[in-house]
């Protein structure tokens, strides 16, 4: 029992530190994102902006409130149960401008 416990304590420490990780990336984009991607930027220096960075800006993601372009860092932070990647979604008007930017993390596992 007293094993089993303790097995599951140390599994809820590294998750945590996974997660710390990955807000980190999270605030890296946001970072990034608020001082090269103000709104009315083009659809073309934002695919270039994350090009420079090593991702794609790819069409594209439903995540409940429209379809987003999306660029995703892939496993920013790792634990025993759980993977994390990093997207940014760029929501871009019919002018193909930027209009918002949002960070989410993406956990995947137990």
């Amino acid at each position: 029992m007293f094993r089993n416990i303790c097995i599951m304590a140390a599994g809820l420490l590294l998750s945590g530190c996974a997660h710390h990780k990955a807000a980190e990336r999270a605030d890296y984009w946001r970072s990034e994102t608020a001082s090269h991607l103000p709104a009315g930027t083009s659809l073309d220096v934002a695919e270039k902006f994350f090009t420079d960075r090593g991702l794609q800006l790819v069409c594209c993601v439903n995540n409940g409130t429209g379809f987003k372009r999306y660029a995703v860092e892939h496993d920013v932070a790792q634990s025993v149960i759980t993977h994390y990647d990093v997207a940014v979604l760029v929501d871009t008007t019919p002018e193909k401008r930027v209009s918002k930017v949002t960070v989410e993390q993406w956990g995947v596992g137990l």
